[in-house]
C-alpha cells in the first residue's frame, strides 16, 4: 500500500460550508481533470478515516477503476475492467443499485470483496452508487477500512449524501464539461451523446453566462417550466419578480468570484403563469451554482443544477395541515375523556345515591315491619295484662291460663322481632366492614376452617335431617385469610342449601364439600366445592344472586315458625366481597332438568370457591 500521500493538503470537510466551496473552486481550477478526482477522492477518504478509496466509471455491462486513493501502483489496478456478475463491492453496487449504501464487514473475508482488493487485509468497507441519468448508473464510491468494526452510522449516511454531489461536479468538471466547452471540435456522435447524457438526467441543468442568462437548458428544465429551450435561451431565468430574484443575483456575484452556492429554494415561473401574471402554481426549485473555470483560471460560465421539490413542499404542508387536525383530534378527545370522566364522577355520585335510596327503602321495610309488630304486640299485651288483673279479682282460672298463654305468645313475638332487626343491623354492619376491609387477615389453614364449619353445624337441630358428606384430597391449604370471614362463606353457603333442600319435598337432603388442589396455568388452586339436592336456582337468577339486596326468599312461607330467618339479599354480596378480598373467585352451577310433564326444574345447586394458594405476595403487589 502506498505511504506517499499521508501528508494530506487539505482537509475539506472539517471547514465551514463557505471554506469547502473555496476550496472546491481552487481544485477546479486545475486544468489536469484526473487530479480533480483525485484531489476530491483523497479529501473524502481523509474526513471519513479511511485507508483507501475509489471510484469506479460503469457503462452498459462494464466498468473500469478510474482514480484510486492510497492502493499501490503495483497492483495495476487501475484501468482494471469489471463485469457486474463478479466478485466486488463496485459490482454489487452495480447490481443492487437502487440502494442508497452497501456495507460489507470482515471485508477481506467476506465473498462479495474483490478478488484484486483482498490480499490488502481490510476489514470493512461501504459504497455508494453514483447517478447522472435516472436508473442509469454512471460510478460508484467505495472506501476500505483496515481496523474499523462498528457499522455504518447515521451521520456518515448523511455525508454519503454530500459527497454524492461533490463527486458529480468533479466528474461533470474533469469529464463532461470539458467536452461542452468544445462542442464545435467533437463529431456528431460524440455531441448527440453528451446532449442525450445531459437531457436524460432526471436533475435540472442549465449553464448560464456570467450575468446568469441561459447558454444550455436541458428537458427537465423544460418539463418543470413548461420553457423550451428556444424561448429561454439568452433570456435571464423565469424566477418570480419581487419573491427570491434579488436573492438569487446577490448568488451570482459569490459565484462571479469562485464561490460555489449549494441548494437554495427559488421560486419560478411557469409558462402559463407569466402570460397570466399570475403565481398560484409557481415551481419550487433547489438549485447549486457552480463556477465553470477554464484552463487560464478565468470563468467561462456558470453551472447550475437543481431539482423540483414543489411537490415535496405540497406533501409537507398537508403533513403539516393533517397533523394540526390531528392536534386538534387530540384536542377534542381530551375533552372528550374529561367531559367522561366528569359524567362518570357524577354517575359515581348518583350510584351512591341510588344505594343510598335503595337502603333506606329496604331498611324502611325491614325494620319498620318488625317495629310494626312489636308496638302491635305491645298493645295488645297491655290488653292481656288488664283482663288477667280483671280475670284474678274474679277468680277465673281457666280464662287466667289462656290469658297467660296469650301473653307468652306476644312476648315471643316481641323477641323474635327483635331478633329479626338485629340480624339485618348485623348483616349491614358487616357488608359495610367487609367492603372496607377492616378485618385482620394472617396464613390461615382451609382445612381446619372447613372442618371447624362443619363441626359448629352438626351441633345445631335442624342439621339432623340432612346428610353432610365432606371429602378433602389435601391434608393441608394454606391461603392468606380471615379465618371467621371464610367461616361466614361457607356457613352462608350451607344455610342456603338447607333451605333449598326444604323446599324440594319428597328427598333425603345431601349436602356435599369437596376439597382439593387443582394447577391452572402453572399455578395452584385450592377449590371447595358445597353441592345440594334441594330445588336449584333458575338460569335467569344466577346472574343476581351475588347483587346487593337482591333475594328470592320469602322469609314468611318457606320456613317453619321455628326455623324462621330474615334475609335482606346481603349475604352472598357479602360471601362474594369476602372471596374478592381473598383473591379468590366464587362460581354458581344450577342445571336444569325436564319433568315428565315438561315442566322446567332444577337440579340442585353447586357453589365453587377457588383460592390461590400461597398469595402473600399478591397482597403486596395489590
Amino acid at each position: 500500500m502506498d505511504n506517499s500521500k499521508q501528508n494530506i493538503e487539505i482537509d475539506f470537510f472539517h471547514n465551514s460550508i463557505k471554506k469547502r466551496q473555496q476550496i472546491l473552486s481552487k481544485l477546479l481550477e486545475t486544468s489536469e481533470p484526473d487530479l480533480i478526482l483525485e484531489k476530491t477522492l483523497e479529501a473524502c477518504a481523509h474526513y471519513l478515516h479511511a485507508e483507501a478509496a475509489t471510484i469506479v466509471l460503469w457503462g452498459p455491462e462494464i466498468g473500469f477503476y478510474n482514480t484510486t486513493y492510497n492502493i499501490s501502483e503495483e497492483m495495476s489496478i487501475k484501468g482494471s475492467l469489471l463485469k457486474p456478475d463478479e466478485q466486488g463491492l463496485d459490482n454489487r453496487l452495480y447490481r443492487e443499485r437502487n440502494k442508497k449504501y452497501i456495507a460489507l464487514s470482515n471485508y477481506s473475508k467476506n465473498m462479495d470483496a474483490s478478488k484484486i482488493l483482498k490480499p490488502l487485509g481490510f476489514n470493512y468497507a461501504f459504497g455508494i452508487p453514483l447517478y447522472i441519468k435516472e436508473d442509469q448508473m454512471v460510478g460508484s464510491l467505495c472506501f476500505y477500512f483496515l481496523k474499523r468494526t462498528e457499522k455504518i452510522s447515521e451521520k456518515e449516511i448523511a455525508l454519503l449524501e454530500e459527497i454524492k454531489p461533490i463527486v458529480s461536479i468533479a466528474i461533470l468538471q474533469a469529464r463532461l464539461y470539458k467536452d461542452i466547452t468544445h462542442l464545435e471540435t467533437k463529431d456528431n456522435k460524440t455531441n448527440n451523446f453528451l446532449n442525450l447524457l445531459l437531457n436524460s438526467s432526471p436533475d435540472i441543468i442549465i449553464d448560464a453566462d456570467l450575468t446568469g442568462k441561459v447558454i444550455f437548458w436541458n428537458k427537465a428544465a423544460e418539463n418543470s417550466t413548461k420553457f423550451k429551450f428556444s424561448e429561454i435561451k439568452n433570456k435571464k431565468l423565469p424566477l418570480v419578480p419581487g419573491r427570491n430574484e434579488e436573492n438569487f443575483y446577490e448568488l451570482l456575484t459569490e459565484v462571479r468570484n469562485k464561490e460555489i452556492i449549494l441548494e437554495n429554494n427559488f421560486l419560478f415561473q411557469t409558462k402559463s403563469e407569466r402570460k397570466t401574471n399570475e403565481i398560484p402554481n409557481s415551481r419550487t426549485i433547489n438549485l447549486s451554482l457552480v463556477p465553470v473555470i477554464n484552463d487560464n483560471g478565468k470563468i467561462d460560465s456558470i453551472l447550475i443544477t437543481g431539482k423540483d421539490i414543489s411537490e415535496e413542499e405540497h406533501l409537507q404542508k398537508k403533513i403539516y395541515e393533517y397533523h394540526l387536525a390531528l392536534r386538534n383530534k387530540d384536542e377534542e378527545i381530551l375533552s372528550s375523556k374529561e367531559k367522561i370522566k366528569n359524567f362518570q364522577e357524577d354517575l359515581k355520585v348518583a350510584q351512591k345515591f341510588a344505594i343510598i335510596g335503595q337502603i333506606s327503602t329496604l331498611l324502611s321495610h325491614q325494620i319498620n315491619n318488625p317495629l310494626m309488630s312489636i308496638i302491635s304486640a305491645l298493645s295488645v299485651l297491655v290488653d292481656d295484662c288488664e283482663d288477667i288483673f280483671n280475670i284474678k279479682q274474679n277468680k277465673e282460672e281457666k280464662e287466667f291460663t289462656d290469658a297467660k298463654s296469650a301473653i307468652k305468645t306476644q312476648i315471643n313475638d316481641i323477641v323474635l322481632e327483635g331478633r329479626r332487626i338485629k340480624t339485618v343491623l348485623k348483616d349491614l354492619r358487616l357488608f359495610s366492614e367487609i367492603t372496607r376491609e377492616k378485618h385482620f387477615r394472617k396464613n390461615t389453614d382451609l382445612v381446619e376452617v372447613v372442618a371447624q364449619t362443619i363441626n359448629d353445624i352438626k351441633t345445631q337441630k335442624k342439621y339432623k335431617e340432612v346428610k353432610i358428606k365432606f371429602t378433602k384430597n389435601i391434608n393441608r391449604a394454606k391461603i392468606y385469610g380471615n379465618f371467621s370471614q371464610l367461616k361466614y362463606i361457607l356457613n352462608n353457603i350451607i344455610e342456603n342449601a338447607y333451605l333449598s333442600i326444604k323446599l324440594k319435598e319428597g328427598i333425603k337432603g345431601l349436602i356435599q364439600i369437596t376439597l382439593e388442589n387443582i394447577l391452572y396455568q402453572q399455578k395452584n388452586y385450592i377449590v371447595i366445592s358445597i353441592s345440594d339436592n334441594g330445588i336449584g336456582i333458575e338460569a335467569d337468577e344466577l346472574d343476581k344472586i351475588f347483587d346487593p339486596f337482591y333475594s328470592n326468599w320469602d322469609p314468611y312461607t318457606i320456613y317453619n315458625n321455628e326455623l324462621k330467618k330474615y334475609h335482606i339479599g346481603l349475604s352472598l354480596s357479602i360471601v362474594h366481597t369476602i372471596m374478592l378480598n381473598h383473591y379468590g373467585r366464587i362460581l354458581c352451577k344450577s342445571p336444569a332438568i325436564n319433568s315428565k310433564n315438561d315442566e322446567k326444574k332444577t337440579s340442585g345447586t353447586t357453589f365453587i370457591l377457588e383460592f390461590p394458594e400461597n398469595v402473600e405476595f399478591l397482597k403486596e403487589e395489590r
